[in-house]
């Protein structure tokens, strides 16, 4: 029960249900059953003269009455009360008040027996007649027939036969309002009805005044009889199209009204006064919460009723939303076949303003909240609060939103990436709105176009918020050390303590290790650290010591951690000495705080006594270190800077062993650590000795020559650059007994060509081969030279042969644009073009040693070609992880720029002056692994004699990792020396030899793999 007033009713239908079988009360009868009960009390109230009506039949005996369907449903609520007489007479039912005698009926005995001879009065049809169904039906049909005296029978024929024809056409006991209303509720069902517009704007007026806060649908037939009541967002079926009573009567007792429920509550009377129940007093409760509810201003919807709220007023920045398409407004104004597109301005400005007026919600981006509008569906402005606690919540209108597919898909959208947004469409930009935001806010100076210099800015603040300067990060941190710096000032702040960023601060002092002369100008005019400063910060370093020991093995792990690189990830020994000033100079430990003695081969002697200092340095003159032997770790990937891992003074004449010994000192201290580092490489220069301390190395069991599989994988490898500088010098030494099958291998009469031909080597690298440069070597094998000989030594074949095949094995290295199955194939086709030219020369009856290259750089080719062959099946093989091969880092291009910074800062250092340079020389190697795509110290191709040529940290335009850690299979080099071979033999075929028994069993054994 809904309400506070049929509680009597209830009780009544209670008790007649349970008497004489009456249908239980429920809501939806509630009206009717009431008006029934007031009936039935009415004639017991009220003397009411009962007259038969003229309509009626003759009354039917008992036996008929049973048998009608109408009245077999319910039992009947009086006794049997007999026929009038023939004669007509009223029949009088007495006041209340008389107490008329009705016989006693148990409560669970059936109803008396009717005599069998005795007619009766209809008065159970009556009381069927007043049931819910067909109550409802008379109420809707109109007010009920007044009560007539009894006709005789014959006036009833006369009255019968007395009626038209016409009504004769009608189903019997309906009217022909009640057809036509059946007709037309038919058509809205079968959706064929059609409105007039006049009583349309008469429906709409009327609705007006009942609500505003309605909606009805005019372009569905099928919903002709249907309103919606914004307040509540219930919708009410009429009785018929155009028919306003239902809805009346709902508005009227809205239970969205707060202020109505509860007075209704109340103060609505109910039968229970004319049944003899008091009527509850007002309670005080219900006056205090009518008093309470007070009207607040509809919040919208906000974040609260949707998370996503806040996401859709991010991302767009229209007003209002929630339109039909342009083109469909189009059509609507213009014609079915109409496009936007196809309208002239002024057309489009009306659609424009046509859509503005459907649009269905609004967007109010400072309050965070959406509103509904638009003509059907508009905020009520106005919600009911009970008290200042309670939170309002939002009208129907804009509560209906969330049910809006349109609202809910604008809501969905993500809003895009800073990266991926699109300019806004000009249609959608308030300029006059953006103009007068920038002249209050005095930004109107960045956003205008001028040609004065001041532009500059304006194109600065334009390519920093594109992102121009991302890559560029000491730049960024001078801007942010200059703002800060005049923020410092403006507060009456100094310099103290003031933060530099790291990239920036590691500039400096790169400048400062540099020139001194140079940061000192350059700090006059912008903030930096002062020199002292960045002393003090380098010195709290831990200091660099000589020699391998833990503190060797300290720098190696903390280099692994500074990178996160795996432990198990493949690392790069390299090896390589240089000539050192041979002087012994005291040394302060930091640790211990004692002075010791460096400068010779072996370990420091510790200062313990100035007297016995000079007897110390006579004994040890004579093992002054005359070399620096470095060791260098790389991280073989790009943009890593290596590390300077250990330096130890050596003599002018140490044997191999002796350096094996050394070498194999560093391979025990990194491999036998936990967790254990992969060394996989030990490279080194080219030198005998050094070649020999690498096969030593293997005899003494802590390497292996790998041929395809190895239980420790080590590739012994030489260092490329060097490979490119020793076949350069088996050149200019051997221009005149190389030979090819009568073709001289000759390139120094090129420098002496006529200068108009834009010579691609120069003078000076035939003239000074003792004081030749990496950029020497490089031009030799570069493409321009071999583009000149093609053009102006046509005959030299030989030379144009061996530049390109041992070009090539040197590209294999240092190419980065190249797959390594290619590689394989170069050093390949340099492997067989050696065995195939050694056979050309046993065949022609040459001597080797006099006609062939040197041994030294026939072995330094070996090296390279084992090499890259032997890292290749060490990454696919024996390693746990796919890594990538970056094969130009492999060698020891990394001691040699070592050195060259060592030199570019003192040309002729002593052990001492290394070890502290150490830290400085730590900044620029990270500066130059920050530098990337610029060139490094003495990297410029186009001088000569610039000493080293650093390569190494070049990484540009290489394949992407995952291409370089993808590695051929055997059958794939298999294949690939069967394509090598046969280039081989090619060139030699162009030379004039062919060795066909050589050709056959290469080609047998390779072909087939292992």
């Amino acid at each position: 029960m809904s309400d506070s007033y049929s509680c009597g009713i209830i009780a009544i239908n209670t008790l007649k249900h349970h008497l004489f079988g009456d249908p239980l009360w429920s809501e939806s009868e509630r009206e009717c059953i009431r008006i029934c009960e007031f009936l039935d009390i009415m004639e017991f109230v009220y003397p009411v003269e009962m007259q038969q009506d003229p309509l009626d039949e003759h009354i039917l005996p008992a036996s008929s009455m049973q048998s009608t369907p109408a009245c077999s449903k319910s039992t009947p609520a009086y006794p049997a009360i007999p026929a009038p007489p023939e004669t007509p007479a009223a029949v009088t039912i007495p006041a209340l008040s008389s107490s008329p005698t009705i016989p006693a009926i148990p409560m669970h005995s059936p109803p008396p027996a009717r005599h069998p001879d005795c007619p009766m009065v209809n008065l159970v049809g009556r009381k069927c007649s007043r049931s819910p169904e067909n109550m409802a039906c008379q109420l809707r049909m109109g007010p009920p027939p007044k009560k007539r005296a009894v006709a005789p029978e014959s006036a009833i024929e006369t009255s019968i036969a007395a009626k038209p024809s016409a009504c004769n056409d009608l189903p019997l006991g309906m009217s022909s309002s009640a057809v036509n209303k059946q007709a037309l509720n038919q058509s809205v069902k079968d959706g064929t009805f059609k409105g007039d517009p006049k009583q349309l704007l008469k429906y709409k007026a009327t609705l007006n005044k009942i609500d505003p806060g309605h909606e009805i649908d005019e372009s569905n037939p099928r919903l002709a009889r249907t309103i919606r009541h914004l307040k509540c967002s219930k919708s009410f079926l009429q009785a018929m199209p155009y028919d306003t009573y239902n809805y009346s009567n709902h508005v009227s007792k809205c239970l969205i009204s707060g202020s109505r429920k509860l007075l209704a509550a109340a103060n609505t009377p109910t039968l229970d006064v004319g049944m003899g129940f008091k009527l509850a007093e007002q309670r005080s409760s219900s006056k205090k919460a009518a008093k309470a509810v007070k009207l607040w201003p509809c919040p919208g919807i906000t974040e609260k009723d949707d998370s996503r709220i806040p996401q859709y007023l991010s991302r767009t920045t229209v007003h209002s939303a929630g339109s039909i398409s342009l083109d469909k407004v189009a059509k609507d104004m213009f014609g079915s076949g109409t496009k936007f597109s196809s309208l002239n301005n002024k057309e489009k400005r009306a659609v424009r303003d046509r859509q503005q007026h459907t649009h269905s919600w609004a967007l109010f981006h400072d309050l965070k909240t959406v509103h509904a509008i638009g003509s059907t569906r508009r905020c009520l402005e106005n919600v009911e609060v009970c008290s200042d606690a309670e939170e309002p919540q939002p009208c129907s209108a804009c509560r209906a939103l969330l049910s809006d597919r349109a609202f809910l898909m604008a809501i969905h959208k993500a809003i895009p990436a800073d990266e991926n947004r699109a300019c806004v469409p000009h249609v959608w930009q308030s300029i006059a709105i953006g103009k007068m935001y920038t002249k209050n806010k005095d930004l109107k100076t960045l956003f205008e176009e001028k040609s004065d210099r001041s532009d500059i800015f304006l194109r600065y603040a334009r390519q920093f918020a594109a992102g121009k300067f991302d890559k560029n990060p000491v730049f960024l941190g001078l801007v942010e050390v200059m703002v800060t710096t005049v923020d410092r000032q403006d507060h009456g702040k100094g310099l103290q303590n003031s933060y530099y960023p790291p990239a920036y601060d590691e500039w400096c002092q790169e400048m400062q290790i540099i020139s001194p002369v140079s940061a000192q100008a350059f700090k006059q005019h912008f903030p930096a650290r002062s020199e002292r400063n960045m002393r003090v910060k380098r010195s709290k370093a831990p200091q660099f010591k000589q020699g391998i020991g833990p503190h060797t093995l300290r720098h190696a792990q903390e280099y692994i951690l500074d990178y996160a690189y795996p432990s198990d990830g493949p690392l790069v020994l390299a090896v390589d000495d240089t000539k050192l000033t041979p002087v012994f100079h005291p040394y302060l430990d930091g640790e211990t705080g004692k002075y010791f003695i460096v400068g010779g081969t072996g370990d420091p002697f510790e200062v313990n006594d100035l007297d016995y200092l000079q007897q110390q340095l006579e004994d040890a003159a004579e093992s002054k270190a005359s070399k620096l032997h470095l060791w260098s770790l790389q991280i073989p990937l790009p943009y890593v800077p290596p590390l300077i891992l250990a330096l130890a003074p050596i003599g002018t004449s140490m044997s191999a062993i002796q350096l094996a010994e050394l070498e194999l000192e560093v391979l025990d201290l990194l491999l036998q650590a936990s967790p254990w580092f992969c060394i996989i490489s030990l490279a080194s220069d080219g030198t005998v000795v050094e070649r020999e301390a690498r096969r030593e190395l293997v005899c003494m069991g802590r390497a292996s020559v790998i041929t395809h599989r190895i239980p420790h994988p080590a590739a012994m490898d030489s260092d490329s650059d060097s490979g490119s500088s020793s076949l350069s010098r088996e050149h200019w030494l051997s221009v005149s007994i190389l030979q090819m099958h009568g073709q001289a291998i000759a390139v120094r009469d090129i420098a002496h060509d006529p200068k108009e031909r834009c010579l691609p080597i120069r003078k000076r690298d035939v003239d000074k081969l003792d004081r030749q440069d990496d950029w020497a070597a490089a031009r030799l094998f570069a493409p321009s030279t071999l583009e000149y000989i093609l053009l102006y030594k046509p005959n030299s074949l030989g030379l144009q042969v061996f530049l390109f095949v041992f070009g090539e094995l040197i590209d294999a290295y240092q190419n980065r644009h190249i797959l390594h199955i290619e590689c394989i194939k170069m050093v390949l086709r340099a492997r067989f073009f050696k065995d195939l030219w050694k056979v050309f020369l046993k065949d022609a009856g040459y001597a080797q040693n006099r006609y062939y290259m040197s041994p030294e750089c026939d072995d330094i080719s070996d090296i390279l070609i084992n090499g890259l062959l032997a890292l290749v099946f060490i990454y696919r093989d024996h390693l746990d992880k796919l890594f990538p091969l970056l094969l130009w880092l492999f060698g020891s291009e990394s001691n040699e720029h070592i050195f060259g910074l060592f030199r570019d800062i003192i040309p002729d250092f002593n052990l001492v002056e290394a070890l502290y340079l150490v830290k400085k020389i730590e900044v620029r190697l990270r500066a130059a692994c920050r530098a990337r795509g610029f060139p490094m110290s003495g990297s410029d191709s186009r001088k000569s004699a610039q000493g080293y040529s650093m390569t190494y940290m070049d990484g540009d335009g290489m394949p992407s990792i995952c291409v370089l850690s993808v590695f051929p299979t055997d059958k794939d080099i298999a294949r690939a020396a069967v394509e090598a071979f046969s280039d081989a033999s090619a060139l030699w075929t162009l030379l004039g030899y062919t060795p066909t028994s050589f050709q056959a069993e290469s080609t047998r054994d390779l072909s087939t793999p292992d």
